[in-house]
């Protein structure tokens, strides 16, 4: 026979059982139920769960039932007020006031993040206000009630989360899935595919320190209100903590950040206050550029092969990476005049970005000619006629397919594909009379006059 189970499990992070009864969900953690770790699966704690649910609804049928609610004269002094100066709140209030109601005066189990309560100046300039009208506040309210009556707005969402009618809609995970469909409307594929592991990794973001345990950050399941100046901090320091390089730490934190900005624009949570602190900065150590012997450079051009010796000299005099070689087109070619013309690809939809016309040496025109594809359009291809770099977004996906780079991170060189680039840009800086050419080589927009140089290498 299957077993029976009386609560539905929630596994990893909290690993726990959940019941609702009349609208309220009840929780009891595997640590709660004294198991050991190693048991904190669904099988091997089920039966404990029911022992203790059981205990609870009885509980629950003998509890007292509280006949003066101490909250009522609270409720109706608000509601007085509400009507004749601000009618338009009075719907949220109602609301909010039937899911304080729902409350037994038994509670269920502490939430992992219960509604904190409201600033205390909030409250009393609230209770000050009511006075003012002629209401009374009983000093047997309890703060918990002030904070969700009269408290700041902010908590508004989550007391409802509390109360067991959450929107699902509303949700962390939910509002980076929409986030991330926006987003894949006009984000070239790399960085869309960049924004989707972020986004993954956004729905469970956990911390661990040394002799601490590891604690969750961020979850998909929580809602968006929970986002408040406390989030923002530990979201910094488990991004500043990741164990990845020093621009990978800065991509999250930046892209986080992003994401934050956007649900607060749509009005589900106040701004936190500290999202832009200038105290929450990820910098990026400055490195000395890697910068290749020229000796170095004609020894390993010596020992490739042709094709990939085009794909060295075209680094090396045009200027152009994996994708430029990729994207190099038939008609950007002039064979009389042994010339390639070209915007880089990365920045050639912004401002100021030049076309440059690039005179080929004559082993890379040689090399060219040799392997020059049967494709319509595209200059090189794979042996099988395929693109070396096709980069696109089909259905909200990124599609990328980085033949040429994979090749030559397969042949172990000794020099990566941009070091061809650099030491182009090198050997005209090193040359005083074609120094103001660099920029206009890398194919980067001019940063001012004195960047400004001829159309033509």
């Amino acid at each position: 026979m299957p077993p029976a189970f009386e609560m539905s499990w929630e596994g990893e992070p909290h690993f726990r059982w959940i019941r609702m009864h009349k609208g309220i969900r009840y929780r009891v953690k595997c640590k709660e139920l004294e198991l050991p770790e190693s048991q904190w699966t669904k099988l091997d704690s089920y039966q404990l769960a029911n022992a203790w649910w059981a205990r609870k609804e009885a509980e629950l049928k003998i509890a007292p039932v509280l006949v003066n609610d101490p909250r009522k004269q609270a409720f109706a002094a608000l509601t007085h007020y509400l009507r004749h100066a601000l009618p338009e709140e009075v719907p949220a209030f109602q609301a909010a006031k039937k899911a304080l109601e729902a409350h037994p005066v038994i509670g269920p189990e502490a939430d992992d993040n219960p509604v904190p309560p409201a600033d205390l100046d909030v409250i009393n300039e609230n209770v000050q206000l009511l006075e003012m009208c002629g209401a009374v506040i009983p000093a047997t309210v309890p703060v918990a009630v002030l904070s969700g009556t009269l408290g700041h707005g902010r908590v508004q969402a989550e007391r409802v989360r509390v109360a067991g009618v959450t929107d699902p809609d509303t949700t962390i995970g939910k509002q980076l899935d929409r986030w991330y469909d926006i987003l894949a409307g006009r984000l070239k594929a790399t960085s869309l595919r960049e924004v989707s592991d972020f986004v993954a990794e956004f729905k469970n973001v956990k911390d661990t320190q040394p002799n601490e345990p590891t604690r969750v950050v961020v979850s998909g399941d929580w809602a968006v209100s929970r986002i408040n100046e406390n989030v923002v901090d530990d979201m910094f320091r488990a991004c500043q903590r990741k164990n990845v390089n020093p621009v990978g730490r800065k991509k999250r934190w930046q892209r986080w950040r992003q994401w934050v900005r956007w649900v607060c624009e749509k009005g589900l949570v106040e701004t936190p206050r500290n999202l832009w602190s200038k105290e929450y900065v990820i910098s990026i150590p400055k490195r000395e550029p890697r910068v290749v012997a020229l000796e170095t450079a004609r020894a390993v051009l010596a020992t490739l092969p042709s094709r990939f010796k085009l794909y060295a000299l075209l680094g090396i005099n045009c200027s152009m990476n994996p994708v430029d070689v990729g994207s190099l087109r038939k008609d950007r070619i002039d064979w009389e005049k042994g010339t390639v013309t070209k915007k880089r690809v990365k920045t050639q939809a912004r401002e100021r970005v030049p076309t440059v016309t690039y005179k080929l040496f004559t082993e890379t025109l040689a090399l060219l000619r040799e392997h020059l594809s049967d494709h319509d359009t595209l200059a090189l291809t794979s042996s099988v006629g395929t693109p070396l770099h096709d980069c696109r977004v089909e259905g909200g996906k990124a599609k990328m397919n980085t033949l040429l780079t994979q090749q030559w991170g397969d042949r172990k060189t000794g020099m990566t594909f941009t070091d061809w680039r650099d030491l182009g840009a090198n050997l005209i800086y090193a040359a005083k009379e074609f120094r103001d050419l660099r920029i206009l080589y890398l194919g980067q927009a001019p940063h001012g006059v004195s960047e400004n140089g001829t159309s033509a290498l």
